[in-house]
């Protein structure tokens, strides 16, 4: 059993990674022409931001 309290805190690129899946639901509502290549970069930096946070809380 763990005791005590860890708090994870959001980064950067956490937020960063919240604005643009946002955005691409938002650009998929309205049928943006450009769609699918704004998906793959937004499932790119939603990647790179869950590898980012296991590692900085990989010991917790």
């Amino acid at each position: 059993m763990i005791s005590g309290k860890k708090s994870l805190s959001a980064n950067s690129l956490g937020k960063i990674t919240t604005f643009f899946q946002m955005s691409t639901i938002i650009l998929l509502l309205l049928k943006f022409p450009h769609f699918k290549i704004i998906a793959n970069i937004t499932g790119l930096i939603t990647i790179a931001s869950g590898l980012k946070y296991i590692w900085q809380h990989r010991k917790i």
